[in-house]
């Protein structure tokens, strides 16, 4: 009865997810198992990732669901997962183009605005640049950080592989 409230509450007063009729009982305790089934699932999940260290956290703080995981918890998960790298690897940035910023603004494959996109500075003819793909350039600074987090160009998004 409490996922059916829930379920209720979740889609206000009875209203389908579509925003149509509203859902009768039956359908209201469909969608509440639904969605218990999916907490379970993930939480099995959770528990799965942490190992057997989950259970002793989870009776001694008390939590039920890995949402309800103290701190120390979840970053032991950040942990076990990892992070995902979507960037550039660092002989795909040192292999792209530079140029000073003077030699940027008389080549007309060089498609150079005012200022930096990442830093908001304005460039200055002595300036290093990195040239991408696409025809965008930045400060190598600048641009070497971001592909290290994005292996796309900051302005119009083109993958530099």
């Amino acid at each position: 009865m409490v996922e059916t409230e829930a379920a209720q509450a979740r889609f206000g007063d009875g209203a389908s997810p579509g925003g149509g009729a509203p859902l009768s009982e039956e359908e209201a305790e469909s969608l509440a198992f639904a969605i218990r089934l999916q907490q379970e699932e993930d939480d099995a999940a959770l528990r799965a990732v942490l190992g057997p260290a989950a259970s002793l956290d989870d009776e001694r703080d008390g939590a039920v669901s890995p949402s309800q995981y103290s701190y120390e918890v979840l970053m032991r998960l950040g942990e076990a997962l990892g992070e995902v790298s979507k960037g550039a690897a660092e002989g795909t940035i040192h292999a792209l183009r530079t140029l000073r910023c003077s030699a940027a603004r008389d080549d007309a494959s060089v498609r150079l605005g005012d200022q930096c996109s990442i830093c908001r500075m304005e460039f200055e003819d002595e300036d290093l640049l990195r040239c991408l793909p696409c025809g965008h350039a930045e400060h190598t600074e600048c641009l070497d950080a971001w592909l290290k987090l994005n292996r796309s160009c900051p302005l119009c998004q083109k993958d530099i592989a």
